[in-house]
């Protein structure tokens, strides 16, 4: 079991120093052994952020949380990451069905309410967290965003993104937004279509997008510090050598954190979860420090545990 670590150190104006860790993907199943997760909390506890983010896709499907035995064991979890600081986290795609077809969300929404009961958590559905030192704006992609699993909708996304109300305010604003695949940084705006340009023009009011969704394009260990390009091996979608899955997070005028998967290769990949051991538990840590000039350094790191 080893960890692949993204450390962003980020040099502005700010009022304070601030670190936040992110994750995405957990994909929680019976394949997150205890041991992983306890692994996964003694990582992230070392690091003591100041808050923490889960980009979504918190489980591989409903499926994992119909037995009392998983769901005591995921609630436990998310309560004892809690416990380490502040949890803000949005729903993914995966948090949205049951492995059989055509099931309705609503029926989960007892589920969702017991996420946001859990001590320190804030699950965000189209609302705002804010305290003395960020805002937070968490994204819902509703289930029509996802066409059924099998293709995302932009139109769908444009009207999610124009209904957000924007707030006033001089602290760092981040909005957690699930999947990246129509997000761009300001070095893709002119060549975008309008569509995207006007995500790209709402969402300018953030200082960080946060996002998951993309496994690092599969990408393997190692070589993804050797081609430092955005573009991976595959997406979710099946898109062969897709953009925006990595490395997003370079100059200070860049907005998008692509994060990479707690677990690449979920349950419903099959024979591929094989390959799990090849690849390695991400997460990204931001680390706003307070100064009069403006930089960006990007740190890699792997560790054994």
């Amino acid at each position: 079991m080893f960890f692949h670590d993204s450390r962003y150190l980020i040099h502005r104006n700010y009022k304070s120093n601030i670190k936040i860790v992110v994750i995405s993907d957990i994909h929680f199943s019976y394949r997150i052994t205890n041991k992983k997760i306890n692994k996964i909390l003694e990582h992230i506890k070392k690091e003591k952020p100041d808050y923490i983010f889960v980009a979504g896709d918190i489980v591989d499907s409903l499926d994992m949380i119909i037995k009392d035995e998983e769901k005591n064991r995921l609630m436990n979890f998310l309560e004892r990451l809690s416990s380490i600081t502040k949890t803000i986290m949005i729903l993914g795609n995966h948090d949205l069905y049951r492995s059989v077809k055509n099931r309705n969300l609503i029926e989960y929404e007892d589920y969702y309410q017991e996420l946001s009961n859990i001590n320190n958590v804030e699950l965000l559905r189209n609302n705002y967290f804010e305290d003395k030192n960020i805002l937070v704006y968490g994204l819902f992609q509703e289930y029509d965003y996802f066409k059924k699993h099998s293709k995302e909708d932009i139109k769908v996304l444009v009207n999610e993104v124009d209904k957000i109300k924007l707030k006033k305010s001089n602290k760092p604003k981040f909005i957690l937004i699930h999947s990246p695949y129509y997000l761009i940084n300001k070095s893709n705006y002119d060549k975008s279509n309008n569509l995207t340009k006007h995500i790209y023009d709402k969402l300018s009011y953030f200082d960080y997008i946060i996002t998951g969704h993309m496994h690092n394009g599969c990408i393997p260990p190692i070589i993804n510090e050797i081609n430092k390009g955005s573009r991976g091996l595959i997406s979710p979608t099946k898109q062969i050598f897709p953009k925006n899955t990595r490395n997003t997070l370079n100059k200070i005028e860049d907005k998008l954190l692509v994060n990479g998967p707690i677990t690449t290769f979920h349950e419903k990949t099959k024979i591929l979860q094989l390959f799990n051991i090849f690849y390695p538990i991400n997460m990204s840590i931001l680390e706003l420090k307070k100064s009069n000039k403006e930089d960006i350094k990007v740190q890699y790191k792997y560790s054994k545990k």
